[in-house]
């Protein structure tokens, strides 16, 4: 698994904690912050990412 195909999920909020410590050619992307307080836009939001992601991405992580 390369880093290139590899994409880490995250709020707005802990990405900038994370940013510092991942790989430069890691991808990131990020989901609106606040959705933990709605488990349901989240899961609906999270999926949809996924779903958009999955045709080029080997492996993902969520952090939310």
């Amino acid at each position: 698994m390369t880093h290139g195909r590899s994409k880490i999920i995250a709020c707005r909020t802990v990405i900038e904690e994370m940013q510092q410590l991942l790989p430069s050619e890691m991808e990131w992307l990020t989901l609106e912050s606040g959705l933990h307080l709605h488990p349901d836009k989240l899961r609906g939001a999270l999926q949809a990412m996924i779903d958009h992601i999955t045709a080029d991405t080997d492996a993902f992580l969520q952090y939310l």
